[in-house]
């Protein structure tokens, strides 16, 4: 049994992994499989974050200085995690800022948990999906460490974000981020909407594609259907925080000034 071999394959990993892992290569009594996990521990080879993970402390490094993965602990926190949100944008390399706090979605109801000044964050697999049974809708893997993370899709985070901009920093945040996104999946993020069943996302995601330059316009047939779906009562983006607000009528919905003006940034100074 090389023990080595699963370290590096597997830099942070959960008990049950561990207990698989040696039951694979003969070691089934579970009192030796514990004493196992111990004494790596105790000798500084494994670090125990929480209850049942552990990370792996590289051979050059030693407890004090060494530094956890934030995204793959996020990753490890439940066996059904797939990191989102804001978390999942940084993942794409789009997010405008970064952040201490780390947004993973689970069917399981995670208190959050703060780790080295991080905070993650357990948040509910939307229930329109759990009823239809395709709680991986729009999830894909990325590779990091050697480990294939799931992580939502660029196209599903485009309407997570736009559904819940609480948990990505506030519509500045949601706005410089996604603004830069040149090419995503529209089929796809039109089908999440409609698998939501969302009014008022319906018509945010509207109302973002047609704030798309020229250069990146889709095409409008999508634009008729997101229409199909919009309230038909007028919607406030944010019902959570009333702020000055425009009436976009195309889309029934009340839009803040600070979105439209994109007041966030800085007018043009002469120099």
């Amino acid at each position: 049994m090389k023990l080595q071999e699963f370290f590096y394959k597997n830099p942070i990993f959960i008990h049950k992994e561990f207990l698989n892992y040696l039951d694979a290569h003969g070691t089934t009594n579970l009192s030796t499989q514990n004493t196992i996990l111990k004494y790596h521990t105790k000798q500084g080879h494994l670090k125990r974050l929480r209850r049942g993970i552990y990370a792996v402390v590289p051979p050059s490094t030693t407890l004090d200085t060494f530094t956890v993965d934030a995204y793959l602990l996020a990753f490890k926190m439940t066996e059904d995690a797939v990191l989102g949100y804001h978390t999942a944008l940084e993942l794409h390399g789009l997010a405008y800022s970064s952040f201490e706090q780390f947004t993973y979605i689970s069917h399981h109801n995670i208190q959050p948990f703060v780790f080295h000044n991080q905070i993650f964050r357990c948040v509910p697999t939307p229930t329109p999906l759990l009823k239809k049974n395709i709680a991986d809708f729009g999830v894909i893997k990325m590779n990091r460490e050697g480990i294939d993370v799931r992580v939502t899709s660029l196209a599903r985070t485009l309407v997570d974000v736009l559904t819940r901009p609480n948990l990505t920093g506030g519509w500045e945040e949601v706005w410089r981020s996604i603004e830069t996104i040149a090419v995503f999946d529209v089929e796809e993020a039109i089908e999440y909407v409609q698998l939501l069943n969302n009014a008022t996302t319906a018509a945010k995601l509207g109302y973002f594609l047609e704030q798309r330059p020229s250069a990146v316009a889709v095409d409008e047939k999508y634009i008729r259907q997101l229409q199909k779906h919009i309230p038909s009562q007028c919607h406030y983006v944010d019902r959570s925080r009333r702020q000055p607000s425009k009436f976009i009528a195309k889309w029934n919905l009340m839009i803040p000034i600070e979105i439209i003006e994109k007041t966030w940034e800085e007018p043009n100074e002469d120099i």
